[in-house]
């Protein structure tokens, strides 16, 4: 059985958070979306990063069903308890980096905003029957809020499986250079 992460399940985890990180940044210091407000270059990034984080997770999960996580190693505290709360955070993570993007585009489809991907094709839009723009927006903005949420219990569990309880839950996940270094200053 393996004991750390493959290169590509790293890489998917540091890209998810690089694009989830720009997302939020330029999501910042976008005009607020109001009904009369224009499709501006901010706001064509915003969909297209939306996009590009759907197309990343979706990556992700078929390359995770192919690589099976490594397993619980000797020193981690993970009891029968805990795991499933984690397996159940990283669920919840993944469909809210999902459901996110698409309320976002049926938000704007909504609202007669054309989604691009970065300019170089189109989507057609995205009707939810039976829910309101101001619906969408507000499920939207709401799970931004959640994603926030599920990040920071994400950093803290990792951060807490490395100060605390001392196991490589955090190392494992690490690009390797920076998982050697850690790995030395734990010891």
């Amino acid at each position: 059985m393996k004991e750390k992460y493959d290169p590509i399940s790293k890489m998917f985890h540091w890209l998810v958070f690089l694009l989830v990180a720009i997302e939020f940044l330029v999501a910042a210091a976008m005009p607020e979306m109001r009904g009369e407000t224009d499709v501006s270059t901010l706001t064509d990034l915003h969909f297209s990063f939306g996009l590009l984080i759907i197309g990343v997770i979706m990556l992700r999960g078929m390359w995770a069903i192919i690589h099976l996580r490594p397993f619980v190693t000797s020193k981690s505290d993970v009891s029968i308890h805990t795991e499933p709360l984690a397996n159940a955070m990283h669920y919840a993570l993944y469909i809210s980096l999902i459901a996110m993007p698409i309320l976002g585009w049926a938000w704007a489809s909504s609202r007669a905003l054309a989604v691009s991907f970065f300019g170089l094709y189109s989507f057609s839009p995205l009707i939810i029957p039976g829910i309101s723009a101001p619906q969408l927006g507000a499920m939207h903005s709401l799970l931004g809020v959640i994603i926030v949420l599920l990040v920071l219990v994400h950093v803290f569990a990792a951060l807490y499986h490395h100060y605390v309880t001392h196991d490589e839950t955090l190392i494992r996940m690490l690009p390797v250079r920076l998982a050697e270094k850690m790995k030395i200053e734990q010891k």
